[in-house]
């Protein structure tokens, strides 16, 4: 009867009506518990693989001594519309196993990443784009006890951002490669698709490369006439909101890239980590990017020039 039993999990009532079997009447058991891994460990499981496809990707299913557990889940929502759940669509179907797919592989260690799947090692491969964040990075925060509130907030609300990056936050670089990730989330790049680091690199300089030759009007004076205005952060968040997040990444990133930041421009930079930290490291990482494949272009002109 496992076919029935599958059908009658697939019962969401009241968009879809009960499924009997012999004389009992079943719905989905996701209305009294969506992970049932407490019935599991109570029938004597004591190898659970938690595969969660709902909308909360950081739901807690508890713990119990001599069990194994492996669980899986997607970062970001399979299908975040209205009504989802109802859209049978073979297209959105096939996209959800493949993402399903390389979860599991991430679960299983047999690749890297957070938002997207990189081939397993391939995180240590953004080591060389770490000294371009760390220079810029350190170029705008000093990191002074003597700091202002302003520098103090953007920071932290940096650091903060990059603490929720897996379970090892600062190793082996891994907060450049959340860096990464993060503009490539911004860029709307694939997450069903695996990548290197040069191949996903290669993307996000693309991607920033054509943003900073955009034409955007009045918005970039507009932007700054607010973020030097003085207004509260909860003001400058509900201004920020206004923008599309592309064009704050390409205002920042326009900044970044400067050959020598001045102090307003600082503190502008200090706003955007503070109410969007998300943006700045998105362009920080892009604008390591740009300086790196400007310096290997520089490299590769030289040995050129020179054989």
């Amino acid at each position: 009867k496992a076919a029935d039993y599958v059908l009658a999990s697939a019962a969401a009532f009241p968009f879809m009506k009960s499924y009997k079997i012999g004389e009992s009447a079943f719905v989905d058991g996701g209305y009294s518990d969506n992970m049932p891994v407490k019935m599991a460990i109570e029938a004597g499981a004591d190898d659970i693989v938690v595969v969660n496809i709902g909308k909360n990707p950081g739901a807690k299913f508890g713990e119990a001594d001599n069990v194994s557990f492996k669980y899986i889940s997607s970062k970001k929502p399979l299908n975040d519309v209205f009504g989802g759940m109802l859209m049978f669509d073979g297209d959105i179907s096939r996209g959800n196993i493949r993402q399903g797919e390389l979860d599991a592989y991430k679960a299983y260690d047999l690749l890297d990443g957070y938002y997207y799947a990189f081939k397993k090692y391939e995180k240590y491969k953004i080591a060389p784009f770490e000294p371009y964040c760390a220079k810029k990075f350190d170029a705008i925060f000093s990191g002074l006890p003597s700091a202002g509130r302003i520098e103090r907030g953007g920071r932290e609300s940096v650091l903060n951002f990059l603490r929720g990056y897996d379970d090892r936050p600062f190793e082996f670089n891994s907060n450049v490669l959340y860096c990464a990730e993060t503009a490539g989330d911004i860029f709307g790049i694939n997450t069903r698709e695996e990548y290197t680091v040069a191949s996903f690199d290669k993307l996000i300089n693309e991607n920033a490369t054509a943003l900073i030759t955009e034409e955007y009007g009045t918005k970039i004076d507009e932007l700054t006439e607010k973020l030097d205005k003085g207004l509260s952060l909860d003001l400058l968040k509900m201004v920020a909101n206004n923008f599309d997040k592309k064009f704050l990444l390409a205002y920042t990133l326009k900044i970044l890239l400067g050959d020598r930041i001045e102090y307003s421009d600082k503190r502008r930079l200090w706003l955007i980590a503070d109410i969007m930290p998300q943006v700045f490291c998105a362009a920080l990482y892009c604008c390591a990017s740009i300086l790196n494949a400007k310096e290997h272009g520089k490299e590769t002109q030289d040995e050129d020039s020179n054989s």
